[in-house]
């Protein structure tokens, strides 16, 4: 099965404004990391198990006890995937010690060192999903969100295609193909999670890596949201599905495009 789209179908995306799943309940329900790092599987850890390892929880008020068994527990989640044992004992013991370092950096400052941190887990996350990553650029990039800086975690992840369309999704919201000139003010209006918490903005708030494939699973997936019907935008109709990346009223899309972009690449939120 193919793990990357064809010429065809990158040049079809120049004509595609918004298109969703929604048929699929699977699909339907997919986290947003298991739609990014799998392309919907059954069998992928959960990332948050991988940043759940190195944390201290502070926002639990642990005490080290609760700590440790807090940070086993995403332990034995972890191991449990077969997709992070890798089918071998060997490779499983790697990718602990790699958590075990990642974890005694962060408790060496974590006041400074989460930033660091947070990136060596999402680089971990993309190697235990199968992914490659790019030295250069290419037509897909994964892209993680973060929130707030009280610990290391990150809050959304999506796909980013040719540069110019998203694919992303988080349960009970179709899995949804949208060009980014209909999404680049999401951080200034409604994100997909409809978290109304505060945003810590000083943090840096993206990670991304350009992938030299996806999987079959993305590739399938994408196929099918080329193939669906475009449906329309309605700014503050409040729908899932429907409204969930609108700009507001005082900027038109395309003027938010060139400063998230930039964003993204510098590792910050756009003005």
């Amino acid at each position: 099965m193919p793990t990357t789209l064809s010429g065809a179908q990158l040049a079809a995306l120049a004509n595609v404004h918004r298109t969703r799943i929604v048929a699929n309940a699977g699909v339907y329900e997919a986290a947003c990391w298991n739609w990014a790092l799998y392309g919907i599987r059954a069998d992928g850890p959960n990332p948050r198990d991988l940043y759940g390892f190195v944390s201290d929880w502070r926002s639990s008020g642990f005490n080290a006890q609760q700590l440790a068994e807090a940070r086993d527990g995403c332990w034995e989640r972890c191991r449990a995937w077969p997709y992070f044992a890798g089918g071998s004992v060997e490779q499983q013991a790697q990718r602990r010690g790699e958590l075990v370092a990642i974890r005694d950096f962060l408790d060496g400052d974590r006041n400074t060192r989460r930033p660091q941190a947070r990136k060596r887990v999402f680089d971990l996350a993309l190697r235990v999903a199968g992914l490659t990553v790019s030295a250069v650029q290419t037509p897909y990039r994964i892209i993680a969100r973060a929130d707030h800086d009280n610990d290391v975690i990150d809050d959304h992840w999506w796909i980013e295609l040719n540069a110019t369309h998203t694919v992303e999704t988080i349960p009970g919201v179709p899995l949804l193909l949208e060009e980014e000139a209909h999404v680049a003010l999401q951080e200034a209006s409604l994100r997909l999670d409809n978290d109304q918490r505060p945003i810590d903005v000083a943090i840096p708030r993206f990670q991304t890596a350009y992938l030299q494939e996806l999987t079959n699973e993305h590739i399938a997936l994408i196929a099918q949201l080329l193939a669906a019907a475009d449906f329309p935008n309605v700014p503050g109709s409040g729908t899932p599905g429907l409204g969930v990346f609108q700009a507001r009223d005082r900027a038109t899309p395309t003027e938010g495009k060139a400063a998230l972009h930039t964003a993204w690449e510098e590792n910050r939120m756009p003005a």
